[in-house]
């Protein structure tokens, strides 16, 4: 099997913030959040209104994603924090396991997985050049476990059934931010394709999202060919409880 290609790291970190700034950041991040919600997603109509088709569809484009972490080198969570995913996780993944984190971004989660024993290697990928130096910069290469490359998950160059699992947190949701619903099915088909390709038979794909089952199931049942295991997940904060949703498809055994 072809092994995926890291890239060296370098030294240096990114700038810090103040508590002022990321107070700011958190609020408008939570409300961009809300923005993934497409037709169908309850209980958020009153945040979805205030983007219009037009904002929203800005986050299914990879020049819009490029162009913020160029703006902002700073570690951010989207959606939920490793608090909130690690319960989840653990008994998905393992200490033996080649794990790729699609869509990475900004997010540590990859690094998460890998110092929690939950991986023995992560691949973390992303479709901006950006965040992967910054990333990679950040955090390094854990003497080769910790790998971060710059791929397009609709359009994976790895070999097909590398992984053991597969985890994304907001992309699927960013694709499905698209202007039309033709633009969402492609998007959506195939980023799930890609990541079921690239599992190994039995390997786990984990999508953390934003979306209702109404909606996200469709999507995943039409790429897997079954409905994923649904857990729904509450967060607290100071609005109030927001569920969000974790689906998980089985890659059917030959």
């Amino acid at each position: 099997s072809r092994r995926p290609g890291g890239r060296l790291a370098r030294g240096g970190r990114g700038r810090a913030m103040d508590l002022g700034e990321l107070l700011s950041r958190t609020e408008r991040q939570r409300q961009e959040a809300a923005a993934f919600t497409v037709e169908g997603d309850g209980g958020q109509a009153a945040a979805v209104a205030r983007h219009d088709g037009s904002e929203r569809a800005q986050y299914s484009e990879a020049s819009y994603w490029e162009e913020r972490y160029a703006a902002e080198d700073a570690v951010f969570e989207w959606l939920l924090t490793w608090e909130d995913v690690a319960p989840l996780l653990a008994p998905l993944l393992g200490p033996s396991l080649q794990v790729l984190h699609l869509g990475c971004g900004n997010s540590r989660m990859g690094v998460d997985v890998l110092e929690a024993g939950l991986a023995q290697r992560v691949i973390n990928c992303d479709i901006s050049p950006t965040v992967i130096d910054q990333m990679m910069a950040r955090f390094g290469d854990a003497e080769g476990r910790l790998m971060w490359d710059v791929e397009d998950a609709t359009q994976l160059s790895y070999t097909d059934g590398f992984y053991d699992a597969v985890v994304d947190k907001g992309t699927l949701d960013a694709l499905l931010c698209a202007a039309s619903q033709g633009a969402k099915e492609q998007g959506a088909a195939a980023l799930l394709g890609e990541a079921l390709r690239v599992l190994r038979p039995g390997g786990r794909l984990v999508v953390l999202s934003f979306g209702q089952p109404e909606v996200r199931e469709r999507y995943i049942r039409a790429a897997a060919g079954a409905a994923p295991e649904y857990t729904p997940v509450m967060k607290a904060g100071p609005a109030g409880n927001t569920t969000y949703h974790m689906y998980v498809v089985t890659k059917p055994l030959p």
